[in-house]
């Protein structure tokens, strides 16, 4: 019984943990998409905003 216990249990610990790894794999791709894309718009913001500047000559 006791071994059924334990092959039952480590067969579950191996699957919570590859769904742990999975859900943080699926955080930190979030995580640096979400960076790239706040960069990128910042930057382009930027850029825009240098190339309207107002001459007065």
């Amino acid at each position: 019984m006791a071994a059924i216990a334990l092959i039952a249990g480590s067969g579950l610990g191996w699957i919570v943990a590859g769904i742990a790894l999975a859900t943080g794999a699926m955080l930190s791709t979030a995580m640096l998409l979400f960076l790239a894309v706040s960069l990128s718009v910042l930057a382009i913001g930027i850029f825009a905003s240098g190339q309207n500047q107002f001459d007065p000559s």
